[in-house]
């Protein structure tokens, strides 16, 4: 978004299964090309063309389903052939893979089960979604990513696209900021980068080498409001110990500090859950917060060498920087107090334009932040973001 960096908050975040969790792994490696190009498509093409990546994944799961069958049967044979010889030791037989398998990475010399980051971000935005949407009376504090153009609920970004495709090598990044709506400023949209990254979340603690839990289960005939025939499945859940993950919020606004104050308030009540089967009580979660710093670059660094700490987001910024004004950036709350307790300095001037400070007391932070995102906020970030795409289409 910039060419600098002026300010970001860093965090490890921690989450506790309070039960069963499953993040399926990807079976089907289908190129982000071929993708694209399928979005671009006529919705009645996109939905032929979805039909048959569906139908290719029926086949190949059938497919799979006679392959263990047939084994199933090869070692069945073994093992009366191996009686008829008086063999007496038992052959050991590989277990079949589930037909929802958890998704692994190779770390620490073995298999172990992880959460990616996309996944994670993906759920938080979800999340923010409807926590924008919910706090102005016509429901437009966010836009619908799923929306067809044209329909009155597309993407905010929609009028950055050309009739043939969009060209984001032309559409510059203060444009682009002064259209989205806040998710798309934090989270990214296809024409700018987000605010928030979230790398992926490992174990804290090594899983062993026994294998993951099973759980049985079936299909529902949604006509019939029965089981329907033949859909019996199996799946892969974790109930282990906890995965953590890093956090970093770069050339942030305070507002959006105080969104993610709200994300982090609903992981630490348990009530984001993550993965697969959250209807049916899967991927129940708790989040911690620890280590958390926060981070200021350029003359500010220089000017704080000792508390209190000052909450300073581009608003702010950008009133030492006039070039930043373009892109429109908030600034009309009052600033909330420094925070002069649990704050300590922990860089030691060996790097004079980078100053970090460590805040011992993250919940000090969340309450400084979090009354900055209310609903007469996200109805001023709606209508900026109306008259800035009245300004592009006109």
């Amino acid at each position: 978004m910039f060419a600098q960096t002026l300010n970001e908050l860093t965090f490890r975040l921690t989450l506790a299964p309070q039960g069963p969790l499953l993040v399926k792994a990807g079976d089907e490696f289908t190129p982000a090309g071929e993708v694209q190009d399928a979005l671009r498509l006529l919705p009645e093409k996109q939905m032929a063309y979805f039909q048959g990546r569906k139908e290719r994944e029926q086949e190949r799961r059938d497919g799979l389903k006679k392959q263990a069958k047939d084994r199933r049967e090869r070692e069945r044979r073994d093992r009366q052939a191996a009686r008829q010889r008086g063999q007496t030791q038992p052959i050991v037989e590989e277990p079949e893979a589930a037909d929802m398998r958890f998704v692994l990475t190779q770390r620490r010399g073995q298999k172990e089960p992880y959460l990616p980051g996309s996944s994670l971000k993906g759920v938080l935005r979800s999340h923010a979604e409807r926590l924008a949407c919910s706090m102005t009376p016509a429901g437009d504090g966010a836009c619908n990513l799923f929306g067809r153009p044209g329909g009155g609920d597309e993407p905010c970004w929609q009028c950055l696209e050309e009739s043939d495709g969009p060209r984001r090598e032309h559409v510059s990044a203060t444009r682009a900021y002064r259209v989205l709506c806040p998710v798309c400023k934090l989270f990214g949209c296809p024409f700018l980068a987000g605010r928030i990254r979230i790398s992926d979340a490992y174990l804290v603690e090594p899983a062993g080498r026994g294998p993951l839990s099973r759980r049985d289960s079936v299909g529902i005939d949604r006509r019939r409001g029965a089981a329907a025939d033949g859909a019996k499945y199996d799946f892969e859940y974790w109930d282990g110990g906890a995965f953590q993950a890093q956090v970093t919020v770069r050339n942030f606004e305070l507002w959006q500090l105080g969104l993610l104050a709200h994300l982090l308030h609903g992981l630490d009540k348990g009530e984001i859950p993550v993965g697969f089967g959250t209807h049916r009580g899967l991927g129940r979660v708790q989040g911690a917060v620890s280590g958390l710093q926060m981070a200021y670059f350029g003359s500010l660094a220089l000017e704080q060498r000792s508390p209190p700490l000052p909450l300073l987001g581009l608003g702010q910024l950008s009133l030492k920087r006039p070039v930043l004004a373009a892109y429109g950036f908030w600034d009309g709350e009052p600033l909330p107090s420094p925070l002069a307790r649990g704050v300590r300095l922990v860089m030691d001037g060996s790097v004079p334009w980078r100053q970090a400070w460590a805040v011992d007391e993250p919940e000090r932070l969340w309450e400084a932040v979090g009354p900055l995102w209310n609903p007469r906020l996200v109805d001023e970030l709606a209508q900026a973001r109306r008259a800035a795409e009245e300004e592009e289409h006109g």
